[in-house]
């Protein structure tokens, strides 16, 4: 495996959410309850950097990344730190493929530290509502069964 740089604890101090002032990690937590299971994502840009805790950069995540997805299962890839308040970067799921097509992290310059954040939900999607836009979009009612998290961290 590459080392792709430190873990978000020792890179801020701090679990998440409170690097660029905004209560984002909140949000997390509710939606998807104490989860903090990386061992059941297997995500990896580049074949070879596993994303679990790491700071990465935007030059290495602009191509989308290889996940394995057990059966019924989607995933769903956000920023809660963008400038609009959450963009959703990609929906996939185990059944029907892309459902909203990945778009790796462009942070704009200045706007500090982004949690892109990786949340494994248990069955179906076909059967929510799906944003009609990727920026500014409440992603908490796609969340549904929560199974697994893991994130990584890009600073702007």
């Amino acid at each position: 495996m590459v080392s792709t740089g430190k873990s978000i604890r020792k890179s801020t101090g701090k679990s998440t959410g409170k690097s660029t002032g905004k209560s984002t990690g909140k949000s997390v937590r509710k939606s998807t309850g104490k989860l903090n299971n990386s061992k059941k994502l297997n995500i990896r840009y580049n074949n070879n950097i596993k994303i679990a805790g790491q700071r990465l950069t935007i030059s290495q995540t602009q191509k989308q990344p290889t996940v394995q997805l057990p059966k019924d299962t989607y995933l769903i890839m956000y920023d809660p730190n963008a400038v609009k308040p959450s963009v959703i970067h990609w929906i996939i799921s185990a059944n029907n493929g892309d459902i909203l097509p990945y778009i790796g992290p462009a942070p704009p310059p200045g706007t500090g530290i982004h949690h892109y954040i990786f949340i494994l939900c248990k069955g179906d999607i076909s059967s929510l509502q799906l944003p009609v836009s990727r920026a500014g979009v409440d992603h908490r009612p796609l969340i549904k069964n929560p199974i697994a998290k893991t994130e990584f961290i890009i600073s702007s």
